[in-house]
């Protein structure tokens, strides 16, 4: 079964999202896109059914959607963290144990957030050194006066994303026992992990696409959730 769901933020926004389940559970998955992704990437879209087919029920949402959800240039990662406890408050009591998936920058997403009610956290070839991510890939346009990320398109991020990129260096004193970091073997995001409950998937990229990749993801992060 899939339902839409709508969910209002404190100011005044809307969050899109999407609920599937199979057989009703009372356990939850989370999903959490990244920079410039939204929730029908195939991880997610293709994932819902994996977690459905194992006994659990999925959530996927965007975090800028338009409609009378955000834009991206108005947001920054404390926004995305803010509209993710909505999302999660709005199903604790529906539901016995909770957990969260992030990719990419979905990490800091979920690691400012308060999990105090999640079970366990899988992090997918996430960012922690959010002021390297901001040296290396964000652009200042000054023929267009705004911030770029070019990754075969430009996507166009505001003041307060920038601000919170260069002030948020490291994010490993938040890990904890909840968490399991599934690292791409083709990027170099795993240097800024330093946790000891660690995963590399041979031959993948960040977005994990290639041939079967997909599928030894899906399986890693079960295996953490149900261990």
């Amino acid at each position: 079964m899939e339902k839409s769901l709508t969910l209002k933020t404190s100011d005044n926004h809307v969050i899109y999202g999407t609920l599937n389940s199979k057989n009703k559970s009372d356990k939850l998955v989370i999903f959490v896109h990244g920079l410039g992704g939204n929730q029908n990437e195939h991880v997610f879209f293709n994932g819902a059914r994996f977690f459905n087919n194992n006994g659990f029920d999925t959530f996927r949402f965007d975090l800028y959607p338009g409609e009378k959800g955000r834009n991206l240039v108005d947001c920054g990662i404390t926004t995305h963290t803010q509209d993710l406890e909505v999302v999660i408050q709005e199903f604790i009591g529906k539901y016995k144990e909770i957990y969260l998936v992030g990719h990419s920058l979905g990490g800091p997403t979920i690691l400012l957030a308060n999990i105090e009610n999640i079970k366990k956290i899988i992090l997918r070839d996430s960012v922690l050194d959010t002021k390297r991510l901001y040296d290396d890939e964000i652009k200042f346009d000054k023929e267009r006066n705004l911030y770029t990320v070019n990754w075969g398109i430009d996507i166009i991020i505001g003041e307060k994303m920038v601000k919170e990129m260069k002030s948020i260096e490291n994010l490993n004193p938040k890990l904890n026992e909840k968490y399991k970091i599934i690292y791409a073997e083709k990027t170099d995001l795993k240097n800024d992990f330093k946790a000891n409950i660690e995963h590399t998937i041979i031959n993948s990229s960040h977005c994990f696409n290639e041939e079967g990749i997909e599928e030894t993801l899906f399986q890693e992060t079960l295996n953490w959730f149900l261990s």
